[in-house]
């Protein structure tokens, strides 16, 4: 099975980049952080993201969200963020209760290609998840990339260049073979 992680910062695309692919019949993982924080929101938890209990409730939503997927066997899937990003928000909310616990998911991880959606010209900061500023969510998608790279994955930035082109660009490159030998299993 190969797994791409689609990663960048906030208002960057990756959900609709996400729903074009669901929508054209691929098997994709959404992301875990927003819809724990619009839980949140429902039972009148504000502002959580930067609680430990708040990275908590995503990587088990994560996982349970993955295993439920990885059981159909799938082709292919492609994942609105990776377990790489849960411990970049983890270590910027100083969520440390469990950082090794990511630290070592993210080294078992076994991804193929991690694409970096660029943020978007018409970014808005001002949509109801989206907490950072465009110079905070320009950093955080820097630190997605190093991130990626320091486990050895190799990341394809993914331009602005409207949503359909932007998803025939990443399918283009899972059919792109001329890199699959960077894929690593690290056991």
């Amino acid at each position: 099975m190969k797994k791409y992680i689609l990663t960048g910062g906030a208002s960057s695309g990756k959900s609709s980049i996400i729903t074009a692919l669901e929508l054209r019949g691929e098997h994709v993982i959404n992301e875990s952080a927003e819809s724990v924080a619009r839980y949140n929101n429902a039972m009148g938890l504000k502002n959580q993201h930067g609680t430990p209990q708040f990275q908590q409730d995503t990587l088990k939503l994560f996982l349970q969200r993955e295993d439920r997927v990885l059981k159909l066997n799938p082709k292919r899937v492609f994942y609105d963020r990776g377990i790489h990003d849960i411990l970049d928000y983890s270590i910027k909310y100083g969520a440390s209760g469990f950082l090794n616990e990511l630290i070592n998911r993210s080294t078992n991880h076994e991804y193929l290609k991690v694409f970096s959606i660029d943020r978007l010209s018409n970014f808005d900061k001002t949509e109801y998840r989206k907490e950072e500023s465009a110079e905070e969510t320009n950093k955080m998608g820097e630190q997605h990339i190093k991130t990626y790279e320091n486990f050895g994955l190799k990341v394809i930035c993914v331009p602005d260049i409207g949503l359909e082109k932007r998803v025939d660009f990443v399918l283009k490159h899972c059919e792109d073979r001329k890199h699959e030998d960077d894929f690593r299993t690290i056991l």
